[in-house]
């Protein structure tokens, strides 16, 4: 059964998401100078240069997946499955949008920092989405029902 908790967090918490997927969709070029600038650090931890050649087809690419995935976790259809494929390209985006250690100024750190914050603060809701069995038992305690009761007959 449906919470009005989970009713109005889900759709809120997936709002972002919603948003910034469609925005990479329509506008990929900004989300493209943003992994410019993280170019040459990739490079430098060994990520093929293939995955890096077409950029735009690469924001293009991570938007509709986080635009379709937050929709479904927004409808709270397979709302677990859909928050850890948000986690899972949120942190890398989080980090790319906010190269704390390519700071210039105090004031651009900071903001950097506010983005990291955010992003972390985004990746605990998910993790939260994650742990909500949505009142079920999680599977461990269903399989130890299983097998007390098959253990009864």
């Amino acid at each position: 059964m449906r919470t009005l908790l989970r009713f109005i967090s889900r759709p809120l918490l997936a709002a972002v998401f919603i948003h910034d997927g469609l925005d990479a969709l329509r506008n990929p070029a900004d989300h493209v100078e943003r992994f410019r600038k993280m170019e040459p650090t990739l490079e430098k931890i060994g990520l093929p240069p293939m995955l890096t050649s077409d950029a735009k087809l690469l924001s293009r690419l991570a938007g509709a997946a986080t635009a379709v995935t937050a929709l479904g976790l927004s409808l709270g259809k397979y709302p677990r499955i859909c928050a850890l494929i948000l986690a899972a390209v949120n942190l890398p985006i989080s980090v790319v949008n906010n190269p704390i250690w390519a700071a210039n100024s105090s004031e651009e750190r900071k903001e950097y920092m506010r983005g990291l914050v955010a992003g972390g603060s985004l990746a605990g809701g998910l993790g939260m989405v994650l742990a909500d069995g949505n009142g079920q038992p999680s599977l461990r305690v269903r399989r130890e029902i299983v097998r007390a009761a098959t253990a009864g007959k």
